[in-house]
This record gives C-alpha cells, structure tokens and sequence, in this order.
C-alpha cells in the first residue's frame, strides 16, 4: 500500500481519498503527517554562491566552508544505538526543509557580518547571480 501521498496531484487524491473512506467504515486508527517541503533548488544555489563568497575571503575551499558552517549552525540531533549509547549528529542541508533551511541561511550570512564578509540577501542574488557566482 502506498503510504505517502501528494495531495496536489490529482492521481494520487483519487488513491488517498476511498483509502480515507475504508478507514472511516473500518473505524481504523490512522496516523497522518504533513511532511515538510525539502528545501527548494534556489535556496540550495543561493546557498552555494554565498558559501563561495565566504571562501574567497576566508581561503578555505567551498567544501571546508560548508563544513565549517554546519558545525557552527545546523540543528543537532541525537540518535542511540542499539545497545543503548548516544550520538549527536549535525542536521545536513539535504535534510533540511525550506523553513529549516531558511533560517541556517540568515544564521552563515549573520556570521558573515560577524567577520566583516558581506553575503548577499537571496533577492540580491536573485538580481546579480551572474555577479556573485563568478
């Protein structure tokens, strides 16, 4: 049974909604989620130019930038292991849903004012891309 459902499309309202109906009549216990939007590809090619900035005024190379701002500001999250031990894990931009994503963004561009590198706003980017990616 297909257990995730975009009720946008129409093809699958037409699935979901006499599943609904057969749980109703079976008086089913039924868990249901909003699953957030991921985060969109303009934030991720937003993201990118602004950490492409931030290497060329730090030296360090995209990928280290990048890592660097996920130790610094994404969201921890612990998981245990079968045998009961603990491990914190940092949140990876691809897990991370527009909201979420939005607000590690102003997080690196607030640093970057910290550091006196200035990171476009994403409507200066929308406006200049061509400028910020060279």
């Amino acid at each position: 049974m297909k257990t995730q459902f975009n009720l946008d499309n129409a093809f699958d309202r037409n699935v979901f909604n006499p599943l609904v109906s057969k749980f109703l009549a079976n008086r089913a216990m039924v868990r249901l989620e909003v699953i957030p939007k991921p985060r969109s590809g303009n934030q991720h090619r937003y993201y990118r130019a602004i950490l492409k900035i931030l290497s060329d005024y730090t030296g360090f190379t995209t990928d280290e930038a990048h890592e660097l701002c996920l130790r610094y500001f994404a969201t921890e999250y612990t998981k245990e292991t079968k045998n009961g031990k603990e491990h914190t894990f940092k949140q990876r931009t691809s897990d991370m849903d527009t909201a979420e994503m939005s607000e590690y963004i102003t997080k690196v561009r607030d640093m970057g004012d910290t550091i006196g590198c200035y990171l476009p706003t994403a409507d200066e980017y929308l406006t200049n891309w061509q400028e910020c990616e060279k």
